[in-house]
C-alpha cells in the first residue's frame, strides 16, 4: 500500500483498489535447502518480507537474499526488522540495499534496480543457477526489468513469482 492512503484519504471516504496481479505465491518445502531471493523497491518490500519471513520460519535450511531498493538509508521501510532478521537468521539472510539518491554507502548498491544493475548483481552475487525462486515486487519498471534479466539469464518461468504496482492506472482513477 502506498503513501498515499494515508496522505490523502480522509475518513468514511472510498477507495478502490485492484486486486493483486502476480502470481505471489510459492508453498514452503520444510525439508528443503533452498535459496529464495526477493528484489523489491520502496512499499514493494511488503508482500516480499511476508513471503521470506515465511521460507525463514519453516524451511530451516535454506536461505533467503533481499535486494531492496530505495532512495536513501532513511527511507528504508521495515528497516528494525530487516536488522533484527539479520541477527536473528545470522548467514541464512542477506540483505543488499540499492539506493537511488544515496551519495555513498559502502554497504549499497547505487542507482535504481534496473538491468545493468540486477545483470551486475547476478554476475557477481547470485548466480541463476543457485537461486530456486525468485520474488519480484515493486514499480512496472523494475519489474519489467528484473523479468527481462531473470528470463534472459536462464531463469525458470515457474519460479519467477512477481507482483507489479501500475502507477498510471492508479493515477487515472484517482482523478476520475
Amino acid at each position: 500500500m502506498s503513501n498515499w492512503l494515508n496522505d490523502h484519504a480522509k475518513i468514511g471516504e472510498a477507495v478502490q483498489v485492484m486486486t493483486p496481479l502476480g502470481e505471489f505465491t510459492c508453498p514452503t518445502q520444510p525439508g528443503s535447502a533452498r535459496h529464495h531471493v526477493g528484489i523489491a523497491a520502496g512499499s514493494g518490500i511488503t508482500p516480499v518480507l511476508s513471503l521470506l519471513l515465511t521460507v525463514l520460519e519453516e524451511e530451516p535450511d535454506s536461505r533467503v537474499t533481499l535486494v531492496f531498493g530505495n532512495r536513501d538509508p532513511d527511507s528504508v521501510m521495515f528497516a528494525e526488522e530487516l536488522s533484527v532478521w539479520q541477527e536473528t537468521y545470522g548467514r541464512r539472510f542477506t540483505l543488499i540495499p540499492v539506493f537511488s539518491r544515496a551519495a555513498d554507502d559502502e554497504d549499497a548498491v547505487i542507482g535504481r534496480i534496473d538491468e545493468a544493475r540486477l545483470n551486475s548483481l547476478i554476475e557477481n552475487s547470485l548466480p541463476i543457477a543457485d537461486v530456486d525462486e525468485w520474488y519480484v515486487c515493486g514499480p512496472e519498471p523494475m519489474v519489467d526489468a528484473a523479468r527481462y534479466v531473470l528470463f534472459a539469464r536462464g531463469a525458470d518461468r515457474q519460479h519467477v513469482h512477481q507482483e507489479v504496482f501500475h502507477l498510471e492506472e492508479v493515477e487515472e482513477s484517482r482523478q476520475a
